[in-house]
């Protein structure tokens, strides 16, 4: 779900605001020869709270929304890559949504969380020491990398 116009890359996650989630993890499913050492992509489109819990619907007709944990995120077994991307100011203010279903399910979510924005705010986490804390016990010690 990339939305290049509604949209931004961010090196911060801060609560109360929405983002698309981006993640690659590796597959090693050798029952299925297709799959097998292809790269499996996760993206969805959420709202990030202060427990750091992000929260999206799995699809338009859903009637709840589903959680996912910011840890549960960082626990994807052989995670390759996972990048954040905030929803431009503008765009919540902006009520004209074309009608494909990427930004319908932008606008469903917005709608259903727009309310627990300004009570949610006040938290920011830096992208980059998330990865370093939860990551760690992946990387390679300096020693070794080469």
């Amino acid at each position: 779900m990339q939305h290049p116009d509604c949209f931004e890359k961010t090196d911060s996650l801060k609560s109360g605001c929405f983002y698309t989630v981006e993640a690659i993890q590796h597959c090693y499913r050798i029952n299925e020869p297709d799959h097998f050492l292809k790269d499996m992509e996760i993206h969805f489109m959420g709202y990030f709270d202060n427990k750091e819990q992000f929260h999206h619907f799995n699809r338009l007709k859903s009637h709840s929304a589903a959680k996912t944990s910011l840890l549960d995120l960082f626990s994807l077994t052989d995670l390759k890559s996972l990048d954040f991307y905030q929803l431009k100011d503008r765009m919540l203010e902006d009520t004209d949504y074309s009608s494909d279903g990427a930004t319908e399910m932008v606008k469903k979510t917005v709608d259903a969380f727009i309310e627990r924005s300004e009570s949610d705010r006040g938290i920011i986490h830096s992208v980059e020491e998330l990865k370093r804390k939860h990551l760690k016990e992946y990387l390679a010690p300096p020693d070794l990398a080469h």
